[in-house]
């Protein structure tokens, strides 16, 4: 794993209680989650409402209207077995490109921008069309973050 993709870990991990406690999995109840058939056995298994479910040539489609199958009071049931698109949300490293989303109310909150300066720094670019394309990191924020002391970045 490289430095970047350490430090997108590192910030995720960072939202694990903010994510239960205080936006209480916003994620996982709103919106649509779309994931790889293989990825979705799991998911499917726990599914009791059958018109959620979309079934498309390559992946499923969930309506999270409510709750996702798999969240049990505001926590993901099946964390351990949960999909690719779960346990990359909300940062997410496509080639040198950074995307973030903006249905994150982390990301809302700006908690995730001292792991998004890192990761720029070391060479990546900031996707347009998301919350923090229209911030110019070395004017926007007076303070330079502290680099966060389980990442590693030489």
């Amino acid at each position: 794993m490289d430095d970047a993709h350490r430090i997108a870990q590192a910030a995720r991990k960072s939202l694990s209680l903010f994510c239960s406690e205080e936006c209480r999995a916003y994620c996982c109840r709103r919106g649509y989650l779309v994931v790889p058939k293989q990825q979705a056995l799991v998911l499917l298994s726990l599914v009791k409402d059958e018109n959620r479910v979309k079934h498309l040539p390559d992946s499923v489609s969930f309506k999270l209207k409510g709750d996702c199958p798999a969240l049990v009071n505001f926590s993901c049931s099946v964390y351990d077995l949960r999909p690719q698109v779960c346990r990359d949300f909300p940062l997410f490293l496509h080639g040198t490109t950074v995307m973030v989303s903006g249905y994150c109310t982390a990301v809302a909150q700006g908690k995730l921008y001292p792991f998004i300066a890192q990761i720029l720094r070391l060479g990546y670019t900031l996707a347009p069309n998301n919350p923090f394309a229209v911030f110019d990191f070395d004017t926007d924020f007076k303070q330079d973050p502290a680099p966060d002391p389980t990442v590693s970045v030489s």
